[in-house]
């Protein structure tokens, strides 16, 4: 079996942490006596459950596949050792990419301790603790499924106590067993990934204006001109428009984060380039864009992490539950360029009429002013806004996905609108003519 091979069982041992609790006890199948012979009692295992949790507790929190990896390595102790004392040697340590995987091919571990060695302190620690090791081997050959219920025990103790949540670096999953499941198979299952960002829509700094991050069925969209407070360019509203394109279209991804970078969320439109280009409002992208269009059925959750004006603010307006820093500051700007004032923004936000009399006057809006009017949903810190962010896509993803769906495109419907004749006059009013 070659070293890719190897790789690819380690893996799917990971995926016995996903389906563990998940899969009801099947009655095991037992032969006839012959008739000279007594039945022989079942032999005890060799580790209890508290004896498991002890063993498993260091590496319970690690992600899944790492754990398939460890537990799988573990039954090599004495390649652990070997791989350790190759990883510490400095021309090797600084070994990565072809030349890594070629050096490795030349190693006759297994491929579970190869695929550790990206580690080295994981390895160090297997191999420093060797007793511990052995015994963490001898368990999963013995107790494959009692070490992966015992990871799942310890999980749901962490989550219990605080410690364990999804976080920049990873991302904390609870599923809900099938209704035929049967305890403990009925305990909910609770996966780890790590955080896999991917960037996308680069320009020809190659510095991509929108990036995304995936934590599994959870998009992060997050725009990026940090030096422009993610004012919206051309590019950037071409962008946005085909990353809420793939996202619709996505049988992947269920949920999106939509947030900025630096400072602002977004600071509304580039006036820069409307300079430029001599006139005002932007412009807009070929394509549609079904976030702002509203053809977008999945639910979007606003992580605002600065300021939020003008056309920022509209972005906002568009997602179904928002958190943000406790310092953002929004604003509605259209009365401060000569044009008729956001007189719709209120009306559709549900506020009374003197609070959206002051939006459409361009009054500025601290986040506690529009926590307190029920504008934002959560108020958090700058570190806890992502991990806020994450437990409200998380709570979504534990609802039935009919439900989901059906509850946000009821509770959009009820959204109010100016009715057409407002929006006549909003229209002869926009730049102040008859």
């Amino acid at each position: 079996m070659g070293f890719a091979s190897r790789i690819l069982a380690v893996v799917a041992v990971a995926h016995l942490l996903l389906m563990q609790a998940a899969v009801a006890q099947q009655p095991a199948v037992t032969q006839q006596p012959v008739a000279a012979q007594e039945p022989q009692p079942p032999s005890p295992p060799p580790f209890k459950p508290e004896e498991l949790q002890q063993l498993l507790a260091p590496i319970a929190l690690y992600p899944d596949d790492l754990i398939a990896q460890i537990l799988t390595a573990a039954t090599y102790p004495l390649e652990i050792v070997m791989a350790s004392r190759w990883v510490a040697d400095p021309k090797n340590a600084a070994l990565n990419g072809d030349a890594l995987v070629q050096a490795l091919n030349q190693q006759s571990w297994d491929a579970s301790v190869k695929s550790l060695v990206p580690f080295p302190s994981v390895l160090q620690m297997m191999s420093d603790k060797l007793d511990w090791t052995q015994k963490l081997g001898d368990a999963f050959l013995a107790q494959e499924q009692d070490c992966l219920a015992a990871v799942q025990t310890l999980r749901r103790k962490a989550q219990a106590a605080g410690t364990l949540k999804s976080t920049a670096q990873q991302t904390v999953t609870v599923q809900a067993p099938p209704p035929q499941a049967a305890p403990p198979s009925g305990a909910p299952i609770i996966t780890i990934r790590p955080c896999r960002r991917v960037t996308r829509c680069r320009r020809d700094t190659d510095m991509a204006v929108v990036e995304t991050e995936r934590h599994g069925q959870i998009l992060v969209v997050r725009m990026n001109r940090p030096e422009r407070l993610n004012a919206l360019n051309h590019e950037m509203r071409t962008r946005l428009a085909e990353t809420w394109t793939e996202f619709r279209r996505s049988d992947e991804f269920e949920v999106a984060i939509f947030t900025g970078t630096g400072r602002g969320f977004c600071a509304g439109e580039d006036m820069k380039e409307s300079l430029a280009a001599g006139r005002p409002g932007g412009s807009r992208p070929d394509i549609e864009d079904p976030f702002m269009s509203g053809a977008l059925e999945k639910p979007v959750i606003a992580a605002v992490n600065g300021y939020a004006m003008g056309g920022g603010f509209m972005l906002v307006e568009h997602t179904d539950l928002r958190v943000a820093v406790r310092d953002a500051v929004f604003e509605v700007s259209e009365a401060k360029r000569w044009l008729l004032g956001g007189y719709n923004h209120g009306h559709i936000a549900n506020l009374p009429y003197p609070i959206a009399m002051e939006m459409a006057l361009g009054f500025r809006f601290t986040a506690e002013r529009f926590y307190e009017i029920g504008f934002l949903n959560r108020l958090t810190t700058a570190d806890e806004l992502m991990p806020s962010a994450l437990t409200m896509a998380e709570h979504l993803l534990t609802l039935p996905p009919a439900s989901r769906v059906n509850t946000v495109h009821m509770m959009r419907q009820m959204r109010p609108t100016p009715g057409p004749e407002l929006q006549h006059l909003a229209t002869a009013l926009h730049d102040h003519g008859a």
